[in-house]
């Protein structure tokens, strides 16, 4: 009987026990959620929101029968660090063609400064030219002085009768360019001069640095 007495108390002290913790449970919880609620929310959203700065971009200008004149447009630089790429020239090509092929699947348009033609691809391929460093070569006359493509500054200019030689320089190498003087404003080609040129791809010859060979 006493056993009994005992297993009951026990029973008792531990339902207590039990009721004591759950009741402690529900008042932190009452208190969290609804004394405190609002206030503890109020931290949490100051805690995962950052502020940023955005500069507004430009208002679109029309003229008197709504025709854009000026519009926005999103543009993106993207730079290549030459100090964490590959010093391999294979690796180096293997990184520059993964990063053709995302721009390519992006539908990404690009300026290619030194682009080459399926022909010339071909011929490549044909010849048997592996991934390799070549000289680009391109004849002076059909090189074109203007407003896209190589960056360069001018060092010489040489008026040749109805030419003008220009002795540029561009990523450190020597270029020389030939200009029709027709039509031709004297001072736009003065010394320091910071101008661009470019040339058709299909006039482009690659040579084996070594051999000195053409290659296509």
């Amino acid at each position: 009987m006493d056993d009994k007495k005992q297993f009951s108390r026990r029973l008792l002290a531990i339902g207590a026990l039990f009721s004591l913790v759950l009741a402690a449970y529900f008042v932190t919880l009452f208190d969290a959620q609804i004394v405190h609620g609002a206030e503890y929310r109020a931290r949490s959203i100051r805690a995962n929101t950052k502020s940023e700065t955005v500069v507004t971009s430009r208002g679109i200008l029309t003229d008197r029968n709504g025709k854009a004149l000026v519009t926005n447009r999103s543009v993106y630089t993207l730079e290549l660090d030459a100090s964490l790429a590959p010093s391999d020239d294979a690796a180096l090509n293997k990184e520059l063609l993964r990063l053709i092929e995302l721009l390519e699947n992006r539908g990404i348009v690009w300026e290619d400064t030194l682009p080459l033609t399926a022909e010339q691809n071909a011929k490549l391929a044909a010849a048997g030219a592996e991934s390799r460093t070549v000289t680009v070569g391109v004849r002076p006359v059909h090189v074109t002085v203007g407003d896209k493509g190589i960056d360069a500054q001018i060092d010489v200019s040489e008026l040749m009768g109805s030419e003008l030689h220009l002795h540029m320089t561009a990523g450190g190498k020597d270029v020389v360019a030939v200009v029709q003087t027709a039509n031709l404003d004297p001072n736009a080609y003065a010394r320091h001069t910071a101008v661009r040129f470019s040339f058709e791809p299909r006039l482009i010859h690659l040579f084996d640095p070594e051999t000195e060979k053409n290659l296509i």
